[in-house]
């Protein structure tokens, strides 16, 4: 089976999710799944490159600029937000 990974993220550091990410992808890989990342993730680029792992660096850019450099500030004024992932709740 042929897997598409993707992440685009605006801050890139080896956490949780990139640890989860790469997991995943090796345990599929040894049970001979084919793996491709895309995304913008620096670490995971740079983690599937050594992994023999194709992968696909993409940009995240508004106007022409590359949002990920970006302050806070600056992606708020451009009209951009960040919504944390966070589950509703619903009531028993």
């Amino acid at each position: 089976m042929n897997i598409l990974f993707t992440r685009f993220s605006l801050e890139s550091a080896y956490g949780g999710a990139e640890v989860q990410t790469l997991s995943l992808m090796k345990g599929l890989k040894e049970k001979g799944h084919e793996m491709i990342f895309l995304g913008s993730c620096p670490v995971l680029l740079e983690q599937t490159e050594k992994l023999k792992i194709k992968n696909v660096k993409c940009k995240i850019e508004l106007d022409g600029k590359d949002i990920r450099k970006l302050t806070t500030g600056e992606r708020a004024k451009a009209g951009l937000f960040l919504a944390m992932q966070s589950p509703i709740a619903i009531p028993a």
